[in-house]
């Protein structure tokens, strides 16, 4: 092909055209590039990937160490910011009475009780000893908390059953804490059956105790402190002490009751004191214990711990332990699990 100038200009055929895209490298042959120029090319090459993988290492090497820095300052600022959290003044009575409940509940809730719960309050009771078996967590376990023998009603627990947690599923309060939003009730769930049953069961139960009581006020073997007789004459005690209580004062002889405790704050006016303080012979006299008397009183306190001990279920007791007054008279620290067992006079509701 000829231009009007004169001049010819070679044209490929179609067959031997670059493919579009592809760098045409022109008429010049690639043996006229020396070989110190190909060294020199795959030289910088290899300089380039080297350039752009230690840029890459020193990325990764610097954000590994922004990812330890912050885990480590993590790990030292999480204590303080749980504290600053816990001493704030809006969350305050919420850690106390989730704390006051968590200590009510490991101490005084027997330990074959089933707890439900919400799933937060089960994670702190798991956190304090409480294994996970006995916990049932309303709303992932469990729908509601029919079959569990306590329910920790927290806000989230009210919020979910509103009115059929007391008319329902748990109709008294063993302990209350708090207040407001953050009050905790832990109530009973009845294991026999409606609110309604349990409620007159624990009627029934009163009336027992406090003819058991007026009756252990006649016993010869028995002296009571004045607050004790108060409430043994009103029915306060629990059943489990005044059914054990005549049994040990024919085993033993003469018994003295120091005090009765174990009352909850904020429990419903029916629920019994759980614990009784128990002496050997009647009121003390003054002055000083002897030797050969402390040894008298502390083989008989033994005794006792004996015979509870071979108690079975419901009439053995949850602790038993042995102390000192500050006249140096040995007495016996007696506590009897949560929830009471109504049906001990009962029978049957």
């Amino acid at each position: 092909m000829s231009i009007e100038t004169g001049r010819s200009v070679p044209v490929m055929p179609p067959r031997d055209r670059p493919a579009s895209g592809r760098f045409f490298e022109g008429p010049w042959s690639v043996d006229s590039v020396s070989d110190a120029d190909l060294a020199q090319a795959r030289e910088y090459a290899r300089h380039a990937r080297s350039m752009s993988a230690r840029r890459r290492r020193q990325r990764a090497f610097v954000l590994a160490l922004l990812g330890c820095v912050v885990a480590a300052a993590t790990v030292i600022a999480a204590p303080t910011a749980v504290r600053l959290l816990a001493d704030h003044p809006s969350l305050r009575p919420v850690v106390l009475a989730r704390r006051a409940a968590i200590a009510w509940i490991t101490r005084w809730v027997s330990s074959s009780a089933f707890i439900s719960c919400d799933p937060l309050m089960c994670s702190d009771l798991h956190a304090h000893g409480i294994p996970g078996g006995r916990l049932v967590r309303i709303g992932v376990d469990a729908p509601d908390p029919v079959g569990s023998d306590v329910v920790v009603a927290t806000q989230a627990i009210r919020s979910l059953f509103r009115s059929r947690l007391a008319s329902v599923y748990a109709p008294v309060v063993l302990a209350s804490f708090g207040t407001g939003n953050a009050k905790i009730d832990v109530r009973v769930v009845p294991a026999t059956g409606s609110a309604d049953r349990y409620l007159r069961a624990l009627r029934r139960d009163q009336l027992a105790r406090k003819a058991a009581g007026e009756a252990l006020l006649h016993n010869a073997n028995l002296t009571e402190s004045p607050a004790a007789a108060k409430q043994l004459a009103a029915g306060q005690v629990d059943s489990r002490i005044l059914i054990t209580l005549p049994e040990l004062a024919a085993r033993i002889g003469s018994l003295r009751i120091l005090a009765f405790g174990g009352a909850a704050p904020g429990a419903s006016p029916a629920m019994p004191l759980l614990s009784i303080a128990l002496a050997i012979g009647g009121p003390a006299g003054r002055g000083a214990v002897t030797a050969a008397r402390s040894g008298v009183q502390r083989r008989a306190l033994a005794k006792i711990i004996a015979l509870l001990n071979t108690q079975i279920q419901p009439l053995r007791p949850a602790r038993c332990r042995k102390l000192t007054s500050p006249s140096g008279r040995a007495y016996l620290r007696i506590d009897y699990a949560a929830p009471t067992d109504v049906m001990v006079f009962n029978g049957s509701a």
